[in-house]
């Protein structure tokens, strides 16, 4: 009779260490898929770090850092958003980081009729890179602070 509730019992312990390891497992798994800075995109970026990749820079940039804040200046838009512009080194090129989308535009820079550098591509203009201004369709939509 003992020697049954033994056998039983180290049964029911054998068992409940294994469902213990495999929660503990998983447990373990959960947190490494967690961890801040643990993913990373295509280029090894760190999206969950605040990383993206800069097209102009050709590195992975955390945008509010490199980039020059544009606050919203048309009345449609959210006050609480911001844009971003990254210049490459030889101010040929910006980039513009827009709320709500994927991807980043890549603007061509060019001397305008009026000698103030510009860059374009559709829809999209930005003048001045030391008061920056970026237009849609000729609408101000942001500027720098």
């Amino acid at each position: 009779m003992k020697k049954a509730k033994f056998i039983r019992l180290s049964c029911v312990l054998l068992i409940c260490f294994g469902v213990t390891n495999s929660l503990q497992a998983q447990i373990d798994s959960a947190r490494q898929k967690q961890i801040v800075g643990n993913d990373q995109d295509s280029h090894g970026c760190k999206p969950s770090a605040g990383y993206t990749w800069s097209k102009t820079l050709t590195t992975c940039v955390r945008i509010w850092e490199t980039g020059t804040k544009l606050t919203p200046v048309d009345t449609s838009l959210n006050k609480s958003i911001s844009a971003f512009v990254i210049f490459s080194k030889d101010k040929n090129t910006a980039e513009i980081y827009l709320p709500g989308q994927i991807e980043s535009v890549l603007l061509e820079g060019y001397t305008n009729a009026e000698n103030i550098m510009v860059w374009e591509k559709g829809e999209w203009l930005l003048k001045e890179p030391t008061n920056c201004k970026l237009f849609r369709n000729g609408k101000l939509f942001f500027k720098a602070n």
